[in-house]
């Protein structure tokens, strides 16, 4: 069994996935998540790594810039598309 948390802050996407701090903010926040609280000047976000890392794969599938991604207006929903897909898929 792994030692792996299911849920990661933006500080945990940063190290483990090697984003950068304004990429990792705005993702998550496009993607499904959770808010616990508050950290610094923002809401503190959890996303579940499985959904992260099925947005990496699809992304990295359809070779699509995450930047240009995230920057769109419709960037949720996209990525909700992207697992709600992904979902279909693997039942």
């Amino acid at each position: 069994m792994t030692n792996q948390k299911s849920l990661l802050g933006i500080g945990q996407i940063r190290e483990e996935y090697s984003l950068g701090r304004e990429l990792a903010t705005r993702l998550a926040a496009a993607m499904p998540h959770i808010v616990v609280g508050r950290t610094g000047t923002g809401p503190r976000r959890l996303v579940h790594r499985t959904d992260l890392e099925n947005v990496l794969m699809q992304a990295s599938t359809t070779q699509t810039d995450l930047w240009q991604l995230v920057r769109q207006e419709n960037a949720g929903t996209v990525i909700r598309s992207w697992l709600h897909t992904n979902q279909k898929e693997t039942n």
